[in-house]
């Protein structure tokens, strides 16, 4: 093969005289080669490297010697990647200089791949492909980025860069991708944001504070502030005295002694009423919103707002009713229905106070043989969300105000932000990530919605049901099943087997309408459970044990001041689609 010395469209060809006998010509770069080795026993690598002081390192300091491009042009400036920001390299002025010239040659142009993507040009997923592959082999090999293991503090490439950086944001001449963009503007955010999510959901990733305290870094304070508003003390530690301090004003609860304070969650102070002589170890927590048990029972204000708008509804309801299931009492009570509400403050429900892993599913099972329903009612979740409590009782009494046939409906995919929106609005545990979603429309309005999503245990070719439920006050006939009747195509479509969900029995749910749609209980789980600090429940994820300090996950629990609080079983289900 010939190779000729000027093939660069444009170029006229010059020829090159061999500098060791001048007295050889050629316009051929392989018969110069060739002359090179046979003449002089050398390459044209060996003999540029002699007479230029080669071969060449990489122009940003990184050590690596660059590509070899021939005899007329010698070797690269920089290793492939690291001339991407030239004020690592260069003075100021050289490198505007240098970007000037840059833009000079790209004003006006675009490349040829501008406005595709992989999914949209095979030639661009070719090329997205082959460098993956290359990086996933460079680093299998051992090879790694230049700035591995760099800071800008021990390397002053870096350091230059950074303070560029810093300036052009500082000066507005560059912005983020994302500026002025938010979740609902842009379908990247949207994504990026379910997909850290879910990450956290699935323990894959921790917030920045987990298993820290306030003596590790003092930006926890503030986060536990935000956190946990009611509280500006939250799992501070105080002297016995600024305990007595903040307690001097109490009206109903006297302070007798303090037995080994560690933080305001664990239960160290005797207390007692002045009214009717009750006396407990409680938290400090507790302690301050100076509150007998007693006289006044905790969680009583929100039991009665049920039991009031129970009646509301024109339904007779007995409170604290006792007798019916043993010692044990039922909060709200209807003989008519069969109906039960348990009422769960967190305080009083947690395993703190005594409540098993296992208290409220026992409960539900003894109202079960006796043909009652039990549905259970988080404080926080009253508070938070009375209206959809109100929703999912409503129909359990056959008293929704909206009452639809599926077959009225049609069945639409949900965008991620329509998804979002639906079951934030209307389910109890509000929205999760989801691989795809479906709604039921009916007179231009979404009115049910199911979403699927991959089984956080990674069963294989199993995808599970995350969320089902119809809009508030709204009932439809037939709605799982025609959900799920498009649920199963899409799974199908994508190469899955089996659909799986889990109903919550705490709400007294049967899965009779899964069971209609061609589910089979498979079994059950152990109660549910969440972390409460006594003022609302947090995701079973957000507490475990953390092996780099060897700390258990009760020590971390302890740490954060947060208990166990549970629910009842899951019923699982199971659809098998081949």
């Amino acid at each position: 093969m010939i190779v000729y010395m000027g093939a660069i469209q444009g170029k006229k060809l010059e020829p090159v005289i061999c500098p060791l006998c001048n007295g050889y010509s050629t316009k051929i770069l392989t018969k110069f080669e060739k002359h090179l080795n046979d003449e002089h026993s050398t390459t044209t690598q060996k003999l540029w490297d002699k007479l230029n002081g080669g071969p060449h390192k990489c122009q940003c300091q990184c050590g690596t010697q660059t590509l070899w491009y021939g005899w007329k042009i010698g070797y690269s400036k920089f290793v492939i990647g690291h001339n991407a920001n030239v004020y690592s390299s260069y003075s100021k002025e050289e490198a505007d200089k240098q970007i000037e010239q840059r833009s000079a040659s790209l004003r006006g142009r675009s490349t040829w791949s501008k406005g595709l993507t992989k999914d949209t040009d095979e030639r661009v997923k070719r090329r997205s492909e082959a460098i993956s592959s290359g990086v996933k082999e460079s680093f299998a090999n051992g090879r790694t980025a230049w700035s591995k293991g760099l800071t800008k503090d021990t390397d002053e490439r870096l350091a230059i860069a950074a303070t560029a950086s810093k300036e052009a944001f500082a000066s507005g001449s560059r912005t983020s991708w994302h500026a002025g963009s938010s979740a609902k503007t842009d379908e990247r955010i949207l994504k990026k944001n379910s997909e850290l999510s879910q990450k956290y959901s699935n323990g894959d990733l921790t917030q920045w504070h987990s298993g820290k305290t306030i003596a590790d870094d003092p930006r926890i304070a503030k986060f536990w502030a935000a956190r946990d508003p009611v509280s500006e003390y939250s799992h501070i530690r105080f002297s016995n005295e600024e305990i007595e301090k903040q307690l001097e004003n109490n009206v109903s609860l006297s302070l007798e002694r303090i037995d080994s304070y560690r933080n305001d969650r664990k239960p160290a102070l005797h207390v007692r009423c002045r009214t009717c002589n009750w006396t407990s170890k409680v938290a400090l927590i507790f302690a301050r919103t100076d509150r007998c048990p007693i006289c006044s029972p905790a969680g009583s204000i929100g039991q009665n707002q049920i039991a009031d708008w129970f009646e509301s509804l024109g339904i007779k309801a007995g409170r604290n009713v006792a007798g019916i299931i043993g010692r044990q009492e039922l909060d709200i009570y209807s003989l008519q229905h069969k109906l039960a509400i348990e009422f769960n403050g967190l305080y009083f429900h947690n395993v703190a106070s005594g409540k098993d892993a296992r208290y409220h599913q026992t409960k539900t099972e003894r109202c079960q043989k006796l043909g009652i329903s039990l549905f259970h009612v988080f404080e926080d979740e009253w508070y938070e969300k009375p209206e959809i409590i109100k929703s999912i009782i409503s129909h359990r009494l056959k008293l929704s105000k909206n009452k639809i046939h599926a077959r009225k409906c049609s069945i639409v995919e949900l965008s991620i932000q329509k998804r979002r929106e639906f079951f934030t609005a209307n389910h109890i545990d509000g929205d999760t990530n989801a691989l795809f979603s479906y709604g039921l429309k009916y007179n231009d309005q979404i009115v049910a919605g199911i979403s699927v999503r991959k089984p956080l245990h990674r069963e294989a070719n199993t995808l599970e049901i995350a969320r089902c439920c119809t809009l508030l006050n709204t009932s439809i006939a037939g709605f799982v099943s025609k959900l799920i009747a498009g649920v199963k195509k899409e799974a199908i479509n994508r190469g899955f087997n089996n659909l799986i969900t889990y109903v919550d029995t705490r709400f007294g749910g049967t899965g009779v309408a899964y069971e209609n749609a061609g589910f089979t209980k498979i079994g059950t789980t152990p109660p549910r459970f969440w972390w409460t600090d006594n003022h609302k429940r947090y995701n079973r994820f957000k507490v475990r044990a953390d092996s780099s300090r060897g700390l258990s996950e009760a020590q971390v629990a302890e740490e954060f001041g947060v208990v166990k609080i549970y629910g009842c079983n899951n019923s699982v289900y199971r659809l098998s689609l081949i």
